[in-house]
């Protein structure tokens, strides 16, 4: 039944099913509205639109582009992306002068990245699965000019995994999960052979499971910090990220009630990178602005830019164990006004610290410029994951 549905996929399905079927204007329309939402999702989602385009003019699907079908995907798949076109259209690129050019100062092929790339999928994927991919990925280049869908799964092979491997293979930032979109081509595929035998077919749904137990494992109990003892390095333990927001909001909510209602006026929260500034925002919502003080500009430079809070009186800091910052030295022309911290325990170890901290500006009172746009973040609430093993220590000193 599994191969039965693997086959059946959208672009498979509209590829085999008569031109002019209803099945296959409904399956076709299908991939359109799945391109838009995985480039939506991420933007290397593009190279699978671009991919099923290209298929699309193999001999047997030509004819296809004489009926409505290809015509109402492409403007299903256009219509979704439009937004996020425009808007990049309109800032510059940012989205890819961040990926290709400000994060990207130690790029260039070595056999550092090449060694990081391998035992990424290595360590992603796991062996089995990998080697069942290796397999397919010869069974899919042999057959592909047997039919029109085994020429389709071969281009959206090769279209996907050319530009990602250079990619992982030349950026020194990549991450495993970039080549991912590869992978879809040959889990279609697989549904089609028998290439795969039992043996490797168990081992895998064995692997599948025990990696899921681990991963459950590792987040949902304390055991990786109780048992790793000196050698456990919270700071690179990324589990820790559903913990430490829960009582890192709580103090912030307690630091903002404390303020008076002249300091609340045209107050901001401000954070050292976007990734603490996003967890604010969507805590906080409407109730306070958030602005971010990054090294590099991100999207908060937009919803509420550095000159609009710059210059207010009271602003609130954020910041954890993972960022070496001093709020005074960083912001300066501010006096400490108060210093909150919770400490963040699990597994009986403290695996981060969180500051919060009223700066003060000096000199004639400053107050906030309205105007500011509105994040989406601002629409989402967020909520605390919690485990066994785990508690909170906090302290407040002025």
């Amino acid at each position: 039944p599994g191969r039965r549905w693997s086959s059946n996929r959208s672009p498979a399905r509209a590829a085999r099913s008569p031109a002019q079927s209803f099945t296959a204007f409904i399956c076709t329309l299908g991939v359109g509205a799945l391109v838009g939402l995985a480039t939506l999702s991420k933007l290397s989602g593009a190279l699978l639109g671009i991919s099923l385009l290209a298929a699309a003019f193999h001999r047997d699907l030509r004819p296809r582009f004489r009926t409505l079908a290809p015509w109402a995907a492409l403007a299903v798949a256009l219509i979704l992306i439009a937004p996020l076109v425009l808007f990049e259209l309109g800032q510059g690129w940012p989205m890819a002068r961040h990926r290709l050019i400000s994060t990207q100062s130690a790029a260039g092929f070595s056999l550092r990245n090449l060694g990081a790339f391998v035992g990424g999928q290595v360590a992603y994927v796991t062996p089995p699965f990998l080697l069942g991919a290796v397999l397919v990925t010869r069974d899919l280049i042999r057959r592909r000019r047997e039919d029109a869908v085994s020429a389709m799964l071969f281009t959206c092979l090769v279209v996907t995994t050319l530009p990602l491997a250079l990619l992982c293979l030349w950026s020194r930032v990549a991450e495993p999960h970039w080549f991912a979109p590869t992978y879809l081509a040959l889990a279609i595929q697989v549904g089609r052979t028998e290439i795969v035998g039992p043996r490797l077919a168990r081992g895998s749904v064995i692997t599948g499971v025990a990696v899921v137990a681990f991963a459950w494992l590792w987040i949902r109990t304390p055991l990786a910090p109780r048992w790793l003892g000196e050698s456990y390095r919270p700071r690179y333990d990324i589990a820790n990220d559903l913990y430490a927001w829960g009582p890192g909001r709580e103090l912030l909510d307690a630091v903002i009630a404390r303020s008076s209602a002249a300091e609340a006026e045209g107050l901001v929260v401000v954070g050292p990178h976007w990734t603490i500034c996003a967890q604010v925002q969507a805590h906080l919502g409407r109730r306070v602005r958030v602005g971010c003080n990054g090294p590099r500009r991100d999207d908060f430079d937009d919803w509420l830019p550095r000159d609009h809070w710059a210059d207010v009186r009271h602003l609130i800091f954020v910041h954890d164990s993972r960022f070496r910052v001093d709020p005074e030295r960083d912001l300066p022309g501010r006096v400490l006004r108060d210093v909150s911290q919770v400490n963040v325990v699990r597994g009986g170890r403290v695996v981060r610290t969180i500051w919060v901290t009223h700066l003060e500006k000096t000199g004639a009172a400053a107050f906030a410029q309205p105007g500011a746009a509105l994040s989406p973040a601002e629409r989402i609430s967020s909520a605390s994951a919690s485990g066994p093993g785990f508690g909170v220590v906090s302290s407040v000193s002025p």
